[in-house]
């Protein structure tokens, strides 16, 4: 367990480090027109399924990731900014993902989306993010192949995709 504690510590540490890269130019002047950053917050967004068949994977995510986003924030933020995680219940539905992305980006003003939940759930939420909005997304815990090939302006992680997962485990049980 030890190792996948420090694989998910630095998938965490990756995750702010692209946030702080994203937000290192800005300015507090600059700031004041850049969704999602002021010159004291920086505020994020995920789609978790807290409620439904995987909220047994969704309620840990979500303590898992608002822990370490506590941590960043206790030592001064990003910059001096500090995270603001706005995470929406999905419960594992790909309409609601949809619409949880819309809500993120329209109302709360997000600057990303930052490690969401579900491969059809997200996948359902990419035309708007990414054809619309031009919202990235950075470690989405899902993924399919194709989500990375040919590479996807706005998506950036780190997660091995789900065919690669499964041919490791098919190869280990041959």
């Amino acid at each position: 367990m030890q190792i996948l504690g420090n694989a998910r510590r630095k998938l965490m540490i990756g995750a702010m480090a692209a946030i702080g890269a994203m937000t290192l130019g800005t300015t507090a002047a600059h700031a004041q027109n850049t969704p999602g950053v002021t010159d004291k917050e920086i505020k994020i967004g995920a789609w978790l399924p807290l409620t439904g068949p995987i909220a047994v994977v969704g309620v840990p995510q979500k303590a898992g990731f608002e822990a370490f986003i506590n941590m960043v924030n206790d030592r001064g933020g990003v910059n001096g900014r500090k995270i603001t995680w706005i995470v929406e219940d999905n419960a594992f539905n790909p309409q609601r993902t949809a619409a949880a992305a819309r809500k993120l980006v329209t109302r709360d003003e997000v600057l990303a989306i930052v490690h969401p939940n579900g491969t059809a759930q997200s996948l359902a939420a990419f035309p708007y993010l990414f054809d619309e909005a031009k919202v990235p997304v950075i470690f989405p815990y899902a993924g399919l192949k194709d989500w990375w090939y040919p590479p996807r302006d706005n998506l950036y992680g780190l997660f091995v995709n789900n065919e690669n997962q499964q041919g490791l485990v098919g190869r280990s049980y041959a």
